[in-house]
């Protein structure tokens, strides 16, 4: 997959996959809608991402059910990073330019039951580094190129 060069067009991109977006501020990770409630339930389709889109709106995906089960495997420590080709089924993964392959994308067979989100924390330092999160549903979304 290449990626857009505009939230827009990146927008339609992955709905052709399948996969339903919402709008993001530019430069920040928080959806780019009035009350920043009900994004949640958007399933925009193409005329939706037109009129809710702008070319300079970075783009999330809404995590779940929303996109035919999409889950992100949120990789938040070197050490993960490191092992994760190792210890992950080979899938797609992506990233910012300074950090890629922070993020290892997965399709369930089935919506996923139960808490949403799961943060594994390095217990070797006292639990307060994250090594990464397990990210499926429930109101979350996760920024992807070309967002800055």
């Amino acid at each position: 997959m290449v990626a857009s060069t505009n939230g827009k067009e990146e927008a339609k991109r992955l709905l052709d996959y399948g996969i339903h977006c919402v709008p993001i501020v530019p430069g920040e990770k928080r959806p780019n809608t009035p009350t920043n409630s009900d994004w949640p339930s958007w399933r925009l389709d193409e005329s939706g991402i037109e009129e809710k889109f702008t070319e300079r709106d970075g783009v999330g995906i809404i995590l779940g059910e929303a996109s035919s089960c999409i889950v992100d495997i949120d990789l938040d420590s070197e050490d993960a990073v490191g092992l994760a080709p190792e210890h992950l089924p080979k899938t797609f993964a992506s990233g910012r330019t300074a950090r890629p392959g922070r993020h290892y994308w997965y399709r369930l067979n089935e919506p996923l039951q139960g808490k949403p989100k799961k943060n594994y924390d390095d217990l070797m330092n006292d639990g307060k580094s994250g090594l990464f999160e397990f990210r499926a549903s429930g109101g979350l979304q996760t920024v992807v190129g070309p967002s800055v």
